[in-house]
């Protein structure tokens, strides 16, 4: 085609972005109509805060994603593999636990996974009433994740897309 391999790399990765930030705002909507607790912080750039943080994640994520699956031969091999990663990632943040009261090995994980300093950013932005705290920590660790990991996905694809 005559357009750029990362350009098509980029809108796959946006495409994705742009469903993951609709999936939070109907999320988010759902969690008001059941009475979500907001924090005394919350406001209007709370909220595009918080879908700052998604399309953040969600690229870096997507990116991720789609680096794993420049490589793959088989349909199915990249849903097995997502999974595989997904979900260690997720319970190996502070989703579900405190990082605080897991085990060391477990805390190490959890202090370089970049699903917990997204789910911090948000529960600042939305929950908490302590202020913003490490807000700008969280947006530059998830964001040098998201360009570190779309940098890569994009060299991959020049490289693997030419064949």
């Amino acid at each position: 085609t005559p357009v750029s391999r990362s350009a098509i790399i980029l809108s796959k990765v946006f495409a994705a972005s742009v469903r993951a930030i609709f999936q939070a705002a109907i999320v988010t909507a759902i969690a008001f109509a059941l009475g979500l607790q907001i924090g005394s912080n919350f406001s209007v750039f709370s909220l595009l805060g918080v879908f700052a943080m998604v399309f953040l994640i969600s690229v870096g994520l997507a990116s991720f994603f789609t680096a794993l699956t420049l490589r793959s031969t088989r349909m199915e091999m990249p849903q097995a593999i997502f999974q595989l990663i997904t979900l260690p990632l997720m319970f190996a943040s502070s989703a579900y636990f405190p990082i605080a009261q897991m085990p060391s090995w477990l805390q190490a994980i959890a202090n370089v996974n970049p699903i917990s300093y997204t789910i911090d950013a948000v529960r600042r932005l939305m929950v908490f009433s302590d202020g913003f705290g490490q807000l700008p920590l969280d947006f530059a660790y998830v964001g040098i994740f998201t360009v570190v990991v779309t940098a890569i996905c994009i060299v991959l694809s020049w490289r693997y897309l030419n064949k």
